[in-house]
């Protein structure tokens, strides 16, 4: 199974968090989360290959596959990205901005794709999402609701989705509440230990 991971330019990234941070820790934070989520890829039995979607190809790592986005939003990078891989196997895209997700809650993910599987953000937004084939379905991705959104489209197919529910997935980096989930929950990992180098405190940046 293929994984695709959309990851916005370091520059321009995390914008909810200015009142936290500075722009040069938004963009180490950009890094560090998608090094955790790749390693978590590694670590899947289920994912034979990642592509990255990105406006920056420099945040990828040596050897990785990359797609340049171009500046249109995730939704319009993922979907030009299916079309590319329309005759895959399987599917899984992952937000790279997911840094508790681990490889062993991949494979559940992919497993669960019979043909498909939703992971919700705890908005209600996908935070992922892995079909099988690649061509399943057009899922929906910045909208709000895009979980509900996708499940619908499916069962207008007389497709079953299924949900997986956990809190690898469901939680991504948006506010100071999802901070402390992370270092929490996370303690391992190259975000939460940025996070803990940044010293954050629920204080506003001046």
């Amino acid at each position: 199974m293929l994984a695709i991971v959309p990851v916005n330019d370091p520059l321009r990234g995390k914008q909810r968090l200015s009142g936290l941070f500075p722009a040069d820790v938004r963009a180490q934070l950009v890094k560090a989360m998608l090094l955790d989520v790749l390693d978590a890829c590694a670590r899947a039995s289920t994912l034979e290959d990642v592509l990255i979607l990105t406006p920056n190809a420099a945040i990828a790592p040596a050897g990785c596959s990359v797609m340049i986005d171009p500046g249109q939003g995730h939704a319009h990078a993922i979907e030009t990205a299916l079309r590319t891989q329309r005759d895959a196997a399987g599917v899984l895209v992952l937000m790279a901005d997911c840094p508790l997700v681990t490889g062993e809650a991949l494979d559940e993910l992919a497993s669960a794709a019979t043909p498909l599987a939703i992971a919700p953000a705890q908005d209600g937004g996908t935070n992922a999402l892995a079909m099988k084939p690649g061509n399943l379905l057009q899922p929906a991705f910045g909208v709000p609701g895009s979980s509900a959104v996708t499940m619908a489209a499916a069962r207008k197919l007389g497709v079953r989705p299924k949900l997986v529910q956990t809190l690898e997935f469901a939680i991504d980096l948006d506010d100071s509440r999802d901070i402390e989930r992370i270092t929490t929950n996370g303690v391992t990992t190259r975000t939460a230990r940025l996070l803990a180098r940044t010293g954050f405190a629920l204080e506003p940046t001046p």
